[in-house]
C-alpha cells in the first residue's frame, strides 16, 4: 500500500476513509466524543480569547491559559479530556484526530444534531477532485483576467487529479484496511476482525494491514 504514491496524499485519503469507517463501524467513538460537549462549551470563552481553532493553536495557548483564570482552567480541562478521549480509542499520536474532534465539538456546540464531519471540506468525490471555476462576470471582469484565473484553477485541478489518479489504484486496499483499523479502534481483536470478513483471511494478514496503516497515520496502537 502506497509505494510510488506521495505519502501526504495517501494519508489524506486514508484519514477520510477511516473517519467514514469509524462512523459506520465504531459509532461509540463519536458518542464518547459528544460527551465532551459540556467541557467544550465551558472552555469556549477561553477558546475565543486565545483564538483557538485547531489542536496546534490549542497547544500554543495552553502555557498561557493561567492568565485567563477560571476560563483558562476550563481550556486546560478540555485539553486533557481530548487527550484522554484519543487515548481511550487508540487515536493518540498525530494531530488529525484532535483537530477533527475540536472541529466536531465546535459544530455540535451550535447544533448537536449535526452529523460527524459535517463541516469537513470535501474537495474530492468518487470521480476525483472537483474543478471549480467561478463564472465570468462581464460587468466587473475582462476576458484576460478571467482566462488567467481559469487557467490557474485548471492547472491546480490537473495537479490534484494526477495525485488522485496515483492513489486510486490503492483505494480498494486502503478502504479494507481503514475498515479493519476502525474495528481495531472499536476494540476487536485481529482474529475477531478476520472473522468479520466475507473473504477468508488469516489473522496475520489483518494484523499487518492494520499496523501498516496505523504507521502511515502515526497512530500508536
Amino acid at each position: 500500500m502506497g509505494e510510488g504514491v506521495p505519502e501526504m496524499r495517501l494519508k489524506e485519503e486514508a484519514w477520510g476513509l477511516l473517519w467514514r469507517a469509524v462512523e459506520e463501524l465504531a459509532p461509540e467513538v463519536l458518542e464518547d466524543l459528544r460527551g465532551l460537549l459540556p467541557h467544550y462549551r465551558e472552555a469556549r470563552p477561553a477558546l475565543d480569547r486565545f483564538a483557538v481553532w485547531s489542536w496546534r493553536s490549542l497547544e500554543r495557548a495552553a502555557p498561557y491559559a493561567h492568565l485567563a483564570g477560571e476560563e483558562g482552567q476550563a481550556l486546560l480541562r478540555l485539553r486533557e479530556k481530548l487527550l484522554a478521549w484519543a487515548g481511550r480509542w487508540g487515536l493518540s499520536g498525530p494531530e488529525e484526530p484532535l483537530d477533527e474532534a475540536l472541529s466536531s465539538l465546535s459544530l455540535w456546540s451550535v447544533d448537536p444534531g449535526l452529523r460527524f464531519g459535517f463541516g469537513r471540506v470535501h474537495v474530492y468525490d468518487r470521480a476525483g477532485p472537483i474543478l471549480d471555476i467561478p463564472p465570468l462576470d462581464p460587468l466587473f471582469q475582462d476576458w484576460a483576467d478571467f482566462e488567467a484565473q481559469a487557467r490557474e484553477r485548471f492547472e491546480a485541478w490537473l495537479r490534484a487529479y494526477r495525485e488522485w489518479a496515483r492513489v486510486r489504484p490503492e483505494r480498494s486496499e486502503l478502504e479494507n484496511h481503514t475498515r479493519w483499523l476502525a474495528l481495531r479502534i472499536k476494540g476487536l481483536t485481529y482474529n475477531a476482525i478476520a472473522d468479520t470478513l466475507s473473504v477468508p483471511l488469516a489473522e496475520d494478514a489483518v494484523r499487518r494491514g492494520v499496523k501498516r496503516l496505523a504507521k502511515l497515520l502515526g497512530l500508536k496502537l
